[in-house]
């Protein structure tokens, strides 16, 4: 059946020689059928494939079935195309191969789009990718689909032990998990809309918990259905804290603002009360000018005491850490270690015993914290400036089990607070001596209330310059050619170098960075030798303006030719620190335009997945319709239930479609032992080598028996829950074959016992034919069957003797 019909046939002897082709198989590959038969199939096989061949033929042999084996082969007319194969092998009664029966499918047009699709989300990831901001994708069920490297970095892991985890089992923390998850629920049931701009907190493969400003946005398929997620974010952690610190800060300058008020208003009263000694004393101007050299020593105490204060509100950067179950050291990160002559991570891997063991304070901490005890200790720690405190904070880490694993801290550098503080209260002691002193000086005291009314200013003013907050970068993304020239460019670029999108095409690399020293080809050349560039430049830009910037670079392809694709991140604030807190105002007012170009960005990418689904649905279509008009019949099946029967799985059984689907196999079996029988071979069989091949006998919708030979794998083998497919071969004329043939060998035997030595050796081929054709002619007996030989043998003679 298979000579005529569409689909392609191939036979091979057990050499993987050529024993048949049919037409379809010539038309596609361009050959004459008498070109093929005799050679070998690695004849028309194209490199790595001939290996591949001799390793999957051997496996075929073996086990007499193969499903979906790919080759590259090669055509009469020299092009090279890529066909799948399928089918079953033919053995003797010693199970030794007789030929193969394969049929062959073109899917060339299939590997062109999988290499499309592939190399279209191969450049959506390196953009994503190389974005300074943390992407994830979640899926309806929940689960990661895609996370970015910035992800990963922030998270601790590696991108494989993020994908396919449950995102808000997995990896948020805090009260509210339960609540968000319920509301992502809602939002893809549609019964929620999505907020654009969420925050909340992620838990890192250290045990960190992180602060994620996120902004978000839904994914939707053809049909306008949201199927999923997909949010960009940015850690917030320092920020976040930064702001508490500053909130702390401004709760102490007010109480010594309102300490200060309270001081001016005794001194406004004691000025009212000693107003009448103003005359005693007027004469006393050399007393009162040192009294008033004092005054200025004492405002400048407080300025600097202010001044002291200030710099350890701006430069507080604690230290973060974390011991294991044995009190060594796992982390050890945070700028205030370089007071202590260490580098982030120096002393990661000793023994936290070792490291203080000079340090009893320290020490004891630490053994009340692996109690279950969390303590708070000011220590001292000898540093490069000399004797440095430290605020700290010793919390035990406690397993699901209730066991104490380790400790988590975080020690932050008060020793110029301290200091400023013992210098406060130096100056008050001092303040309030000199207010004693200057009880009989009228004039003096009113000079010194209006000094104080301009402290108070002072102070009010300062408070005012701790309310900015650190908000995120923005990065400029080019994509150039070899030629230094701008192909592509986002709007955070055009801003940052004061370019517009109809000039862009005519501005070359050097029209940007002015200075030379950072040139095009170095970053063309670092790409090339080590995969990626990274490096910072310092100088003027396009308009003349100074800007410090970090660069990234990579390289990727566009149009078939190769570019290079630059990240640029203006990181002047960081090389300007006493700018900090201006800069910062600039980038939090320009935030939402970087949002919204990575929005943009996101929608672009939304709408290449979408074309990349529709061309998914169409390989979809095509694959079921290569299903639908395959020769064997092809189950689907989930837990044993029935989810898709092919038309000739329909033939063999009897039943429509309809009837088999969501129906449990059990119905095709004429006992529920021998449906159990096979049930355990096939799971036993995919469990051990994940393929299983089961002969067994089947009960049709008629009635009527039917002997079938089943081959079963699972559909993907890293997931078992997506069922079995099991291929369906009608064997009910073979096993007749096999019986009728076995009663042919019984008459044979009876025929040459009552024949004897009477054959001439020579004629017995035809005689043996006669034989065969007697005994299958219906009714016929052992006398019948002896003298259709010997009237064979008969004529033999008579021809001879004439």
């Amino acid at each position: 059946m298979y000579f005529n019909a569409p689909i392609s046939y191939q036979s091979l002897d057990p050499e993987g020689d050529f024993l048949d082709v049919n037409e379809y198989w010539c038309t596609i590959l361009g050959y004459k059928k008498e070109d093929v038969i005799g050679r070998n199939f690695s004849y028309f096989l194209v490199g790595d494939a001939k290996d591949s061949f001799k390793k999957n033929f051997n496996y075929f042999k073996n086990n007499g079935v193969i499903d979906g084996v790919e080759f590259e082969m090669r055509r009469k007319d020299g092009r090279h195309i890529f066909v799948r194969f399928s089918g079953v092998i033919e053995a003797n009664e010693s199970d030794d191969m007789i030929c193969s029966h394969c049929v062959m499918s073109d899917i060339t047009e299939s590997i062109a789009e999988e290499r499309f699709i592939r190399k279209e989300l191969e450049t959506v990831n390196k953009y994503l990718n190389l974005a300074g901001s943390f992407i994830v994708v979640i899926g309806r069920d929940q689960k990661v689909e895609f996370i970015n490297n910035k992800g990963c970095e922030i998270l601790q892991k590696e991108r494989s032990k993020v994908i396919g985890t449950n995102w808000f089992d997995g990896h948020l923390v805090g009260e509210d998990v339960e609540m968000i998850k319920a509301y992502f629920n809602d939002i893809i049931a549609g019964k929620a809309d999505l907020e654009e701009y969420f925050e909340n907190k992620i838990i890192t493969e250290s045990g960190d918990h992180r602060l994620i400003s996120w902004k978000n946005s839904v994914i939707r398929n053809n049909e306008g259905k949201i199927v999923g997620t997909i949010s960009s974010g940015d850690d917030i952690t320092e920020k976040y804290q930064f702001e508490l610190k500053l909130q702390e800060n401004q709760r102490m300058l007010k109480e010594r603002n309102d300490e200060y008020a309270t001081v001016n208003e005794e001194l406004r009263q004691k000025n009212n009360e000693y107003q009448s000694l103003h005359e005693e004393y007027s004469a006393n101007n050399d007393e009162l000018h040192k009294l008033n050299e004092k005054l200025r020593d004492q405002y400048r105490l407080l300025k600097e005491s202010e001044h002291l204060f200030r710099t350890v509100v701006k430069s507080s950067l604690p230290i973060i850490f974390r011991l294991d179950e044995n009190g060594d050291f796992l982390l050890s990160e945070g700028r205030s270690l370089t007071k202590l002559g260490l580098s982030p991570g120096q002393v990661v891997g000793q023994s936290v015993y070792d490291v203080y063991k000079d340090f009893p304070e320290v020490l004891k901490a630490v053994k009340e914290t692996y109690k279950g005890k969390e303590t708070r200790p000011v220590v001292k720690l000898p540093g490069i400036a000399g004797d440095t405190f430290f605020d700290t904070s010793f919390s035990p880490i406690i397993d699901e089990e209730r066991k104490i694993v380790g400790v988590v801290g975080m020690a932050v550098d008060i020793t110029e607070e301290r200091q400023a503080r013992q210098k406060l209260e130096e100056n008050e002691i001092e303040l309030k001596k000199q207010n004693e002193e200057y009880l009989a000086v009228n004039e003096e005291l009113k000079d010194a209330n209006n000094r104080i009314i301009e402290i108070n200013q002072y102070l009010e003013d300062s408070k005012k310059q701790f309310e900015t907050i650190v908000e995120h970068m923005i990065d400029a993304l080019f994509v150039f050619n070899e030629q230094s020239e701008i192909v592509e460019q986002n709007a955070a670029a055009r801003k940052m170098f004061g370019i517009k999108l109809d000039e862009s095409l005519l501005i070359g690399f050097g029209d940007l960075l002015h200075d030379d020293n950072l040139k095009f080809e170095e970053i063309m050349q670092g790409v090339r030798v080590y995969g990626k560039f990274a490096g910072e430049y310092s100088g003027k830009i396009n308009g003349g303006k100074h800007i410090d910037l970090d660069i990234s670079a990579t390289s990727i392809r566009l149009r078939g030719e190769e570019h290079f694709l630059l990240i640029m991140r203006d990181i002047s604030e960081n090389k300007k620190k006493e700018q900090k807190i201006l800069d910062n105002e600039r980038k939090l007012k320009h935030q939402n335009e970087e949002y919204e170009a990575i929005n943009e960005e996101l929608r672009e990418v939304n709408e290449r997945l979408n074309k990349l689904n529709v061309v998914l649905k169409d390989k979809q279509a095509y694959i079921d319709s290569i299903i639908t008009a395959a020769p064997a019949g092809i189950l689907v099946e989930m837990e044993r239930i029935i989810h898709f029967a092919n038309d000739e799985a329909c033939k063999i059984t009897g039943y429509e479609a309809s009837e088999l689907s969501n129906m449990s196999a059990e119905l095709l079996y004429f006992s529920k032992e021998e449906y159990i029988r096979v049930g355990k071979l096939v799971m036993k069989d995919i469990s051990e080598v994940r393929y299983s091949r089961v002969e067994t006998s089947w009960r049709r919708k008629d009635g009527e028996a039917v002997s079938v030979l089943l081959s079963a794998s699972l559909i993907d083998s890293e997931n078992p829950d997506m069922g079995v497919t099991v291929v369906v071969l009608d064997i009910t004329a073979i096993k007749q074959y096999e019986g009728q043939l076995k009663i042919a060998k019984q008459k044979a035997e009876e025929i040459a016992i009552v024949l004897g030595g009477i054959i001439p050796q020579g004629d017995f081929a035809d005689m043996f034919e006669a034989g065969v054709k007697a005994i299958f002619t219906p009714g016929a007996s052992l006398h019948e069957i002896t003298r259709s030989v010997q009237g064979l043998g008969e004529k033999k003679r008579d021809s001879e003797v004439a």
